[in-house]
């Protein structure tokens, strides 16, 4: 188990030197992953917690799954793109636990420049709960902006 550890540690630094040596340092590669826009495959997990429910005694909670497929070039639109797939995993505040609604966008990354970024696409959510209390019943789709200052 210790051979395997340093072998996968010896793999690692051999990695990161080759990403030093290619003008990327850490600093660059955690603004890179703090950008949402970095064209990355990403699985990002988040936790809300929420104190005060409208109308509703009790905490509750939201974790967020959030996956995302970067592509450099679309099919029929041949600019780089961002599909995002978001799932919860909801408590309500009476105990109750289950899966939420599932939402999925897709960003057009349209203009780059100096200062930033800008894209549009759209946004769809599916209700996929598993409890009335965990999400919506209705489906929605509309459109989509990001904006992002890289350079203030």
């Amino acid at each position: 188990m210790l051979f395997a550890g340093c072998i996968a540690g010896a793999a690692q630094e051999t990695e990161e030197n080759k990403e030093l040596q290619s003008g990327a340092t850490s600093v660059k590669l955690s603004q890179e992953v703090m950008n949402p826009t970095t064209l990355a495959r990403q699985l990002q997990l988040e936790e809300y917690a929420i104190f005060k429910t409208e109308g509703q005694d009790g905490f509750a909670q939201n974790f967020r799954f959030r996956g995302i497929i970067p592509l450099k070039e679309g099919f029929l639109i041949k600019v780089p793109q961002l599909i995002r797939v978001i799932t919860f995993l909801n408590t309500a505040p009476d105990g109750k636990t289950g899966l939420g609604d599932l939402t999925l966008n897709r960003f057009f990354l349209l203009t780059k420049k100096g200062w930033g970024e800008f894209g549009a696409g759209w946004n769809i959510q599916i209700p996929t709960r598993t409890d009335d209390q965990l999400g919506s019943p209705q489906w929605s789709i509309g459109p989509a902006f990001t904006v992002i200052f890289t350079d203030l």
